[in-house]
């Protein structure tokens, strides 16, 4: 299952690597600033051989094929779809993507000689002890919601370098070559099949691969594993998937 996030361990060199966001860097950089020893630097996605580039994974900055972004609907058991159709409109202008991404003038937010809004010392020094990301979303709206939204929020004044450079170290090997587009679809009776199929493999797969990666089963035992997946038909799920890209490009 998911565990939360314990900088008990990343402060502490209780371990030394681990998947992180750029933001929880900046975090624990900044949580760990008295502390001289401590350095905190994103490292390249593994690949087989030096020099390879990866075809699977995210990119961090762009989502190739992301059409429609965040999404919200508005559903039958509203009371009041008209004012919030108004209230998504109002987020798109420039004056509600500013009071979304950046909270109330003067409370969370100035606007700076260039007429550019940033966020005060309510945000960057908070007074509750809040790391800045985490005050961003307690004055302002976070990233996830429908809104005409501000990416360059997220670069703090104090944002560390090695924060500010992960992301491009992250995708410096990274070419988009095996995403499946998103407005691809299967039918409900592929659905039902697929899910099915997933179910048996996904189980598999996460009750073996980190046995794997931390050497308490032997690699020697990969190719019966292998083996295993194919038993679960994930070939058929592969054909599934096949079959939807086929139609999706015959459009």
């Amino acid at each position: 299952g998911s565990r939360a996030y314990d900088t008990s361990y990343t402060l502490t060199g209780r371990v030394g690597v681990w998947n992180v966001a750029y933001n929880f860097m900046q975090t624990n950089l900044m949580l760990s600033a008295e502390d001289p020893t401590y350095d905190l630097v994103a490292i390249p996605c593994p690949v087989f051989n030096k020099g390879d580039i990866r075809e699977i994974g995210l990119e961090t900055y762009i989502q190739v094929d992301r059409f429609q972004g965040n999404i919200a609907a508005i559903t039958t058991q509203c009371k009041d779809p008209v004012t919030l159709v108004r209230w998504f409109d109002y987020l798109f202008t420039e004056e509600g993507g500013i009071l979304g991404s950046y909270g109330i003038e003067n409370l969370s937010f100035v606007f700076n000689e260039e007429g550019k809004p940033e966020f005060t010392e309510l945000v960057y020094n908070n007074p509750d002890g809040l790391a800045a990301f985490t005050a961003m979303n307690r004055y302002a709206m976070s990233p996830n919601q429908v809104m005409l939204y501000d990416w360059e929020r997220e670069l703090l004044p104090n944002m560390y370098p090695q924060a500010l450079e992960a992301p491009r170290i992250w995708d410096a090997n990274y070419e988009d070559k095996r995403t499946l587009p998103s407005m691809m679809s299967i039918t409900s009776e592929e659905s039902q099949e697929y899910a099915s199929i997933m179910n048996d493999v996904n189980t598999l797969i996460n009750e073996t691969i980190v046995p794997f990666i931390i050497g308490s089963k032997s690699l020697d035992e990969f190719d019966d594993f292998v083996n295993t997946v194919k038993a679960l038909r994930i070939d058929d799920a592969i054909a599934i998937q096949q079959a939807a890209l086929d139609r999706y490009n015959n459009r």
